[in-house]
């Protein structure tokens, strides 16, 4: 009898062991990385397809969703709490808010979660311009942008200069206010103003 004949032969798991299986593989997964519940699934369909292949197909959609679902309850799992840090996180690095719902899209959160969660965040609408602003100085120091340039500064490199922050996904008016800033002392100056309320 041929191993793949014993293989067809076996019985199909339980639900019982379906969900014992899954449960310790999400906490195993969750353990050492941070986690959306749109990625854990993926992460617990990959893991079913390859170790759990003769369960029942809706019986295991049923028990991810179940185990998921689960992690949320038991707090393993907060994709708001998860966004709020990608968002911090994002803006300490230099991204646009553009990227980083593209970032978080990646992640499988859906693009109205986000924007509600990054929304909380700058409720005011003065709050929105200057996390743009602040992320878009940033993203200029680090790439020897506008006021940071260590080129001698001609007026036609602007453009050049704007180029690169609107594809970087900054609005034209942030970039423009960026590029306009006579010095890196002038930027680093406005950066101060409105870091550290914008980070903390």
């Amino acid at each position: 009898m041929t191993a793949d004949h014993l293989n067809n032969s076996a019985p199909r798991p339980s639900a019982e062991q379906i969900k014992k299986r899954l449960t310790n593989k999400a906490f195993h997964y969750l353990s050492r990385y941070a986690s959306t519940s749109s990625r854990l699934e993926t992460i617990l369909r990959k893991f079913a397809q390859r170790k759990l292949d003769r369960a029942d197909p809706d019986l295991l959609d049923q028990i991810i969703r179940e185990v998921t679902d689960n992690c949320v309850r038991l707090g393993y799992i907060d994709d708001e709490a998860f966004i709020r840090s990608q968002f911090r996180q994002g803006l300490r690095s230099g991204f646009s808010q553009r990227r980083i719902l593209l970032k978080l899209a990646q992640r499988g959160i859906s693009r109205d979660l986000a924007e509600n969660v990054m929304d909380e965040q700058t409720s005011r609408a003065a709050d929105q311009r200057n996390s743009e602003l602040a992320a878009a100085l940033i993203y200029a120091r680090k790439k020897s942008v506008g006021p940071y340039s260590r080129a001698e500064h001609h007026p036609e490199d602007n453009q050049r200069h704007l180029a690169r922050l609107a594809r970087n996904g900054f609005a034209f008016g942030v970039a423009k206010q960026v590029v306009a800033l006579p010095s890196a002392d002038a930027a680093d100056e406005l950066l101060d103003k409105i870091y550290p309320h914008q980070l903390d």
